[in-house]
C-alpha cells in the first residue's frame, strides 16, 4: 500500500484526516474507509443510466426539471448520460454496453432499469 499524502486542513474540521474508526483490520488484510481523496475533487465524472422506455421517459422530465439532465450532479463535477430504448430486454444490455463504449469509456456507475422477459 501506497500512500501519497494525508493532510489535515484545520485543527477544528478533522473531515479530511483518517479516523480511528476508518480503519478496520479483517482476517488478513487492512481496510481504510477514505471519505475524501483527490480523486474526489478532480477530473469529471460520469453515471450511465441504460434502460427501456423507464428510462426514456426520466430523461424527458429530467431534462425539464429545475436540476436538468445531470440532475444537480454538476456541481459534483459530475454529468449524466441517460440511453433509454423502448422495449430495451436483460438479453439485449451486453451488446448496448459495447456499443457505448466506443463512444466512452465505461463509468465506475451506471444504473439499469430493464423488464424481465
Amino acid at each position: 500500500m501506497r500512500i501519497g499524502e494525508l493532510v489535515q486542513d484545520s485543527e477544528s474540521n478533522v473531515g479530511h484526516a483518517i479516523q480511528y474508526d476508518d480503519v478496520k483490520i479483517v482476517n488478513d488484510s487492512v481496510e481504510i474507509r477514505m471519505k475524501h481523496s483527490k480523486t474526489d475533487q478532480t477530473g469529471e465524472k460520469r453515471v450511465w443510466v441504460v434502460g427501456s422506455s423507464i428510462v426514456k421517459h426520466a430523461f424527458v422530465k429530467a431534462r425539464t426539471s429545475y436540476d436538468g439532465v445531470n440532475m444537480g450532479l454538476q456541481r459534483c463535477n459530475t454529468t449524466v448520460w441517460w440511453q433509454g430504448q423502448g422495449g430495451m430486454r436483460w438479453n439485449q444490455l451486453e451488446r448496448k454496453l459495447t456499443y457505448l463504449q466506443t463512444f466512452e469509456d465505461f463509468p465506475r456507475l451506471f444504473s439499469v432499469a430493464l423488464w424481465r422477459k
